[in-house]
């Protein structure tokens, strides 16, 4: 992605990698924390994007709070340069992005959605559908190759 992101970002080496940076905007700064996590140990190069607000704790996540801050392409953008990064490092393993409700993940299809010609020369990007179960119903939950105008659960980014 092209657009401009935030430079000052802040990145650690640990079993969890984060990137930190401040958002500046309307609302003065704000600390952001990018964190990517394996998701789960039976899925050991799938990593989790985890992604928001630094809590009063200085360690982790708030992923619910709107900060409105008015530069939300400039943090998108951030969070985008992390994913490159993160994937120039560790080449394969796969990103999974999902927001914390249904309209953070819109955001996300929506940025897809605009820069899909360029994220597609570095990367296969992947839908993920997931159906819970019901009363009537299995849980049904696959992964097919992005297709725009379609609502998904999450996504999957793997490095070419």
């Amino acid at each position: 992605m092209n657009n401009e992101g935030y430079d000052k970002v802040r990145s650690s080496r640990t079993a969890t990698i984060e990137y930190k940076f401040t958002s500046i905007g309307k609302k003065g700064e704000i600390e952001k924390i990018i964190e990517y996590k394996e998701y789960s140990p039976d899925l050991p190069n799938i990593y989790n994007l985890g992604f928001g607000q630094l809590k009063e704790d200085g360690l982790s996540i708030d992923d619910t709070i709107r900060s409105d801050n008015g530069d939300m392409e400039k943090v998108l953008s951030t969070v985008a340069h992390t994913i490159y990064d993160f994937t120039t490092l560790y080449s394969d393993r796969i990103v999974y992005l999902r927001g914390s409700c249904p309209v953070r993940t819109r955001i996300y299809q929506i940025a897809i959605n605009k820069h899909y010609d360029e994220i597609i020369k570095d990367y296969d990007v992947h839908g993920h559908i997931y159906i819970p179960k019901s009363e009537n119903s299995e849980l049904v939950s696959y992964n097919e190759l992005f297709q725009k105008n379609k609502n998904y659960y999450g996504f999957l980014l793997v490095r070419r």
